[in-house]
């Protein structure tokens, strides 16, 4: 009855405790960005089956994995992503007895930046889905946007780790961003082309989880945590500018 898809791109330090949590909950699907680590050998010795995508390509790729989906609920996961045992026995039992006309579900999420929890990250996010109530927000995030249905949040709060699905970031914002300008082909001569939003929603986001969210008290982590998730926002609106251009 449930599906799961993971996004991987180089998760070989994650890939396996995420793996391990679903296992048993139902087949298992890995859209990976073309790894170049052991990300997809270690998938295989689950049996999970494997699809390739560009990021450019991905919101199309996703698209075409849910259509040949047989089962009617997905869950939607990252690399580095992890249910825990009780979340896991909870999303079986709401998918054999759903509430009526409630066809996605927020979760509780967590981030864990190098072992240690970032505090601002705890929020709600649409991960359970049944076919055809869902689609991709744009084409690089792997945040999920509900269609035409109504919702429900499934996990029950933050204060305790087995209701929500945890994420672990184990490398350091420098070994994260090293790589980032290899999904870049923009020259830097277009960027004075680019609209306003490539600049101001990196910006708003950094002030909106650093200050907002409160993740200046979770001290040099927190900094770390709001400027990795600005740049991430800066390089979904380039990938955004790329696509559109080479139309």
């Amino acid at each position: 009855m449930l599906t799961i898809i993971i996004k991987t791109n180089n998760s070989e330090d994650t890939i396996s405790e995420t793996l391990e949590s679903v296992k048993d909950l139902g087949e298992i699907v890995v859209i990976d960005e073309h790894s170049t680590d052991d990300t997809i050998l270690i998938a295989k010795e689950y049996k999970a089956k494997i699809v390739y995508s560009s990021i450019i390509e991905f919101c199309d790729i996703f698209k075409q994995v849910i259509s040949e989906i047989e089962n009617d609920w997905i869950l939607f996961l990252e690399g580095n992503e992890v249910v825990p045992e009780l979340l896991g026995n909870d999303i079986l039992n709401y998918i054999e007895n759903p509430k009526k006309n409630k066809n996605v579900l927020f979760l509780a999420n967590k981030l864990f930046y190098l072992d240690k929890e970032i505090k601002a990250s705890r929020e709600l996010k649409p991960k359970l889905f049944k076919k055809g109530f869902i689609e991709l927000k744009n084409n690089y995030s792997t945040e999920l946007k509900p269609l035409k249905t109504k919702t429900y949040k499934l996990s029950k709060g933050y204060k305790d780790n087995k209701n929500c699905i945890l994420k672990f970031q184990k490398q350091s914002i420098t070994e994260i961003l090293k790589n980032e300008p290899e999904k870049i082909s923009i020259e830097l001569k277009e960027i004075s082309t680019f609209k306003n939003s490539v600049f101001f929603k990196p910006l708003f986001g950094f002030l909106n989880i650093y200050f907002i969210k409160g993740a200046v008290f979770d001290g040099k982590k927190g900094y770390i945590y709001s400027f990795y998730k600005a740049a991430e926002l800066f390089l979904a609106e380039c990938i955004k500018y790329e696509k559109q251009s080479s139309k």
